[in-house]
């Protein structure tokens, strides 16, 4: 999942990985933990920030199991999609 996804020409998705943990820096937001819910689903958690929504981000593979894309999720809804582009 580490790597840059492309949410518009403006803006980034960028995944880390951080001794066990993964990190995300989306362009113009607070970095959160990426805390694992399934295998390509995760919750997005900032300790920092006190929101009472649900963030989640989960990753899209394609048929031979490489992650394509990201999507962002608050509350269940659909905010981005992000393609990977590195």
């Amino acid at each position: 999942y580490v790597g840059q996804y492309e949410i518009s020409a403006s803006r980034t998705f960028t995944v880390l990985k951080e001794g066990a943990a993964l990190r995300s820096l989306t362009t113009g937001r607070a970095p959160g933990e990426l805390i694992p819910k399934s295998e390509t689903d995760f919750i997005w958690f900032n300790p920092e920030m006190n929101i009472p929504v649900v963030a989640e981000v989960s990753f899209i593979k394609d048929e031979s199991g490489r992650v394509t894309h990201a999507v962002f999720r608050r509350d269940g809804q659909e905010a981005w999609r992000a393609k990977k582009t590195k």
